[in-house]
């Protein structure tokens, strides 16, 4: 029996709560929660105070606030905690509820609730914590859209959920230009798309003209001329309101102000050499994500409130966090039992001309993962069960705390009706990512894992347009869990991977009445489903394979493309499968890493090679791009590019790593960071396209 600090550990790694991106020592100064608003407010907080114990470094403190703001990044229903104000409900259904706020006090009184209530757990959790850390030896030193279907624009875009609804991204193309963010986030570079002779021509900072703060990119869209960049803003004062660089090794002592923010800058591009800012805006809290329609802008972030006074806030006129106006109050709304003093704050920016905000709203809750399409926006948060949830902090052992369903709760936002919150809902399990949610003929379906008594079984919930249940498919493919998601109009395709990858084919035209029609196995398990055509879907994740130790169970051991037949959606098949042993690329984890070729009707995706034979103590390591097409219902290699320019010297410091490629015209492109020197700097290489 796993011990609960292995569960929940699992459940970080896992699907079910991510932490942010470079959420490690180097970055979360970068993005912890920070603080969140919206304009037209007379009281204004423009600073959260965190307190750091004295003699503590800049990383240890990092890392001790991000140890904080994790543990509090879930919610939880019925704890201890009883709401101090009788709040009016504003949104509800069968599953949960959303509260409204008469008064700012009312507002002050539940997160300075919320505070103590996590203050008691988190001083039983460290208690606890390093006795368990003591004790095990550590102290001693041993340790729906049919993508298949596109416009013809001579260069890719970024690969979306939803046609119409664009995702911000570390790399873009317009066709004359390559746009990629770099390494180190502190600058989005501009290369000519000239094939071999591609260069450098521009280069966008984010850094501040202050050395009182730290800023970084998250990642950025292009519009038509514009260039529009989304990251984080950090500043660190002392009681005096002296800043320092949260990035430096200092020592801290006494009572210090911790401000965060993310931020969204518009530049206009159309004269690549004379590039200039428009607009900006900032609001409080670390960037969960967003969501480009047209002009419009969706921004979603998770605020960290310190203590009662660190409400949410916004500054719509720039990035200086001195003068932030707060979210007003009947923007602001609270779940039913909040545990944790996390605000999801949701803002909508009209990017047209500079950047001009339209509506604001902020939660007293997470969020975590968000699904969009042109009409709707849902942002979800995993609720962690009761037991599990005070397992964690009291570290008991029992196999209680696996008795109680974990969920994940869903808020309804309309874009047609600014932001205007419509439904609230919880449902039984955890989603894996965006592609686990979809809305069709203004339904959700909704597939989720769900651990209950030792064991992942998972679901296909419909639910209406006020999130209430309509009809489900549950516990089917018991000890497995899903890895990936497809719906294509009525119909959900479903993977799910203990040691063996099924594909499960869910009708759910009845919403009502949804039913499994067929499944087909294949080993190694899939992390992406693309739509080839109306018959045929691509699957594209990990080769794996069983352990050569006598364990029972199956290791990663690289990248596999497979292609099903869904035609007879009562009999699925596998048509075809192409294993790349050693092979890996950011598209198993992320799908914005997949190229799409409308013109050409291929892909592509970056790759790199790493082998290592621990015996004769080698290596063998290389990079490059690996371009591909289904063909009479098989998988077709075009052509396996290897770079020159991507890979390892025999310094070990020194090398260029691959993440991205692109195309424009006959090229694909090749992107990545390179250490040379100690000095980082944006890798670019070409390939010109293969003759089909």
């Amino acid at each position: 029996m796993k011990n609960d600090f292995d569960f929940i550990r699992e459940q970080f790694d896992g699907s079910g709560v991510n932490a942010p991106e470079n959420m490690g020592e180097d970055f979360v100064a970068k993005r912890l929660e920070g603080l969140e608003p919206v304009a037209e407010v007379e009281n204004k907080n423009k600073k959260k105070r965190y307190w750091i114990p004295a003699g503590i470094s800049a990383a240890a403190a990092v890392a001790v606030l991000t140890a904080t703001a994790l543990i509090s990044y879930s919610l939880v229903n019925n704890l201890a905690f009883q709401k101090p104000v009788k709040l009016e409900k504003a949104v509800s259904s069968h599953s949960a509820s959303l509260f409204g706020f008469k008064s700012r006090e009312e507002v002050v009184k539940t997160v300075e609730r919320v505070n103590k209530a996590n203050d008691k757990r988190m001083i039983n959790y460290y208690g606890n914590y390093a006795e368990a850390y003591a004790e095990d030896g550590a102290a001693a030193g041993t340790g729906s859209a049919k993508t298949f279907s596109g416009e013809s624009l001579g260069h890719n875009t970024t690969y979306v959920q939803h046609t119409g609804v664009d995702e911000a991204d570390k790399v873009k193309t317009d066709g004359k230009y390559i746009y990629y963010m770099s390494g180190n986030q502190t600058a989005i570079d501009i290369y000519s798309a000239d094939g071999e002779n591609s260069k450098k021509v521009a280069s966008v900072s984010s850094e501040s003209k202050s050395d009182s703060n730290y800023r970084c990119f998250s990642e950025f869209y292009i519009s038509g001329s514009r260039l529009v960049t989304l990251g984080t803003y950090s500043v660190v004062r002392d009681k005096d309101g002296n800043a320092f660089d949260p990035g430096d090794d200092i020592e801290y002592s006494g009572e210090y102000t911790f401000d965060t923010a993310t931020f969204a800058e518009v530049f206009d591009i159309s004269d690549i050499g004379n590039i200039r800012q428009t607009g900006s805006f900032s609001q409080s809290g670390n960037y969960c994500s967003s969501r480009m329609i047209g002009d419009m802008l969706y921004i979603v972030t998770t605020d960290y409130a310190e203590n009662g006074q660190d409400l949410p806030f916004i500054c719509a006129e720039g990035n200086d966090i001195a003068t932030a106006d707060e979210v007003p109050t009947d923007c602001i709304y609270s779940v039913e039992n909040p545990v944790s003093p996390n605000f999801m704050v949701v803002s909508s920016l009209d990017t047209s001309s500079n950047v001009s905000l339209t509506r604001t709203k902020a939660i007293l809750g997470s969020a975590d993962i968000i699904y969009c399409n042109q009409q709707n926006l849902y942002v979800t948060a995993y609720l962690y069960s009761n037991a599990v949830y005070n397992s964690f902090f009291d570290n008991s052992n029992s196999e209680a705390s696996y008795s109680e369903p974990e969920s994940t709760q869903i808020v309804k936002l309309s874009l047609d009706k600014g932001l205007d919150i419509t439904a609230v809902a919880a449902v039984d399990g955890r989603i894996d990512d965006q592609y686990a949610l979809d809305e069709y003929e203004g339904n959700l379906r909704v597939a989720t894992t769900l651990y209950l008594d030792g064991r992942d079984v998972n679901n296909l919930f419909v639910l209406d347009e006020k999130l209430e249940i309509l009809g489900s498919v549950t516990g089917f493919a018991e000890n497995e869990s899903i890895k990936a998601v497809r719906y294509i109009g009525s119909t959900a395709y479903v993977i799910t991977y203990e040691q063996t990858d099924p594909l499960f084919v869910i009708d759910a035209s009845d919403p009502a009445n949804p039913a499994i029609l067929g499944e087909v196995k294949i080993s190694g398990f899939s992390t992406m489903l693309v739509p080839v055509d109306d018959n045929t879907l691509l699957g594209i994740g990990y080769y794996t394979q069983d352990e050569d130790d006598g364990i029972d169970m199956e290791i990663q051991e690289g990248l596999k493309l497979a292609l099903f037949d869904v035609s007879d959606k009562s009999a699925p098949r596998v048509l075809d499968e192409k294993v790349f042993k050693n092979y890996y690329s950011e598209v198993q984890y992320n799908p914005k890493a997949l190229v799409v070729n409308y013109e050409r009707g291929d892909y592509v995706i970056p790759f790199s090679y790493n082998r290592f034979d621990y015996e004769r103590d080698t290596s063998e390591q290389y990079s490059g791009s690996l371009n591909f097409r289904v063909a009479n219902g098989k998988l077709e290699i075009i052509d396996e590019y290897v770079s020159d320019v991507f890979g390892f010297d025999d310094d070990i410091i020194s090398g260029a790593y691959l993440e991205r490629c692109a195309y424009t015209g006959d090229y694909i492109y090749l992107l990545g960071w390179g250490n040379k020197g100690n000095k980082g700097e944006t890798v670019i290489d070409s390939v010109r396209y293969k003759a089909e």
